[in-house]
């Protein structure tokens, strides 16, 4: 008797609770307290079931009204929701209690307690739902701490019952080590779901890194077409003064600084962000080592593009053609059959790894990069 009350205690504790919290009432604490113990209380009484969460739903419901001072359709919808969810696990963990056929007392109430954990996990899952969390790892490491804790729970008051009666039988032995197995599986997943929960973790902060330095290379390259037009634009300026003057000091001047503007920084856009960008620097740190070099790309956006692994081969070819070059080189990106060429033609000093091959006075080294 005593410990179906502390179940009728667990039940109307968790039922008064999740409605708070769903229902984001101010003071939680109070309406758990008052609720819970009239519910508890009502487990004294001799009703049926379906009278008890039949009066468990009109408590709630009044006291919802009361407390709110105004009608609200959640005030019937989440009791009785939630009430015919604790009939459904009650049912459940009594249905299976029946399957097994072995009409004992303690194996009845460590059912009964099931049903408890099962009604505290669904509930957990609603939660989950109505705050618009969809970390399903979430939920269920919630779940297992309580499970957890109720298992405990129960464990701690079969040993202090047997041990109160001074004797342990075999099969209560047998239910304590079955419990504490339990509990070593629940820790087991729950570390698993730690472990997932924080790849998880890891890949979001890598897809969030991904997504912002995609903003910021648009932002670039929508500044690097303003330059690029402010540069053309002042490249015909200087040459109308050069045709203007005659001196021959200014004629030097202004062809400096041409060459300046034509020597800035160079950014590549083929619309694949972090190819583009990865290139561009790479190509940039072999302009400040005077490598005289020109870009000849007619690719637009292609999916091989967009893998790391293929951005990485193209980089080592770049690096490698360009060091046993004579610094004079022109690369070619193209598009061929579905195929991304990158072709750089030079004068080398040695031979490389990569398909070779001799046009007059002049050598190139290709890579191809397939579809994926």
């Amino acid at each position: 008797m005593f410990i179906e009350f502390i179940l009728r205690i667990i039940e109307n504790i968790l039922l008064a609770y999740f409605l708070g919290y769903f229902l984001n009432l101010e003071d939680k604490k109070e309406y758990v307290l008052k609720t819970a113990f009239l519910g508890s209380m009502l487990s004294f009484f001799s009703f049926s079931t379906f009278l008890y969460l039949g009066s468990l739903f009109l408590m709630h419901f009044i006291f919802l009204e009361y407390i709110q001072k105004e009608r609200r359709v959640e005030h019937v919808l989440y009791p009785l929701l939630l009430v015919l969810i604790l009939f459904v696990c009650n049912c459940y963990s009594e249905s299976l209690y029946g399957y097994i056929g072995v009409q004992n007392v303690l194996i009845l109430q460590l059912f009964l307690f099931l049903s408890k954990m099962l009604f505290g996990g669904v509930c957990l899952f609603i939660n989950e739902m109505i705050n618009g969390k969809k970390d399903v790892y979430h939920i269920f490491k919630e779940t297992i701490i309580f499970s957890i804790l109720v298992l405990f729970v129960f464990i701690f008051y079969i040993f202090a019952r047997q041990i109160s009666k001074h004797h342990l039988d075999t099969y209560t032995l047998f239910m304590i080590t079955f419990f504490i197995l339990l509990i070593c599986l629940f820790i087991f997943l729950y570390f698993i779901l730690l472990k997932e929960s924080e790849k998880r973790i890891k890949l979001e902060r890598v897809q969030l890194q991904y997504q912002s330095q995609r903003k910021n290379i648009s932002h670039i390259q929508r500044l690097h077409q303003e330059i690029l037009t402010k540069e053309h634009r002042m490249i015909y300026v200087l040459k109308k003064i050069e045709n203007m003057t005659e001196e021959n000091d200014v004629k030097k001047f202004v062809d400096q600084e041409i060459e300046n503007i034509l020597n800035s920084r160079f950014l590549l856009n083929t619309g694949n962000e972090i190819f583009d960008d990865l290139l561009s620097d790479c190509l940039n740190d072999f302009r400040k080592q005077d490598y005289d070099f020109k870009v000849i790309c007619s690719i637009e956006k292609m999916i091989q593009l967009d893998h790391q692994e293929n951005i990485q081969k193209i980089i080592q070819f770049i690096e490698d053609v360009f060091i046993c070059s004579n610094k004079k080189l022109t690369v070619l990106i193209k598009e061929k059959n579905g195929c991304v060429i990158i072709k750089v033609v030079s004068k080398f000093d040695k031979k490389l790894n990569y398909f070779y091959l001799q046009e007059d006075q002049y050598e190139s080294y290709s890579l191809i990069i397939r579809e994926c």
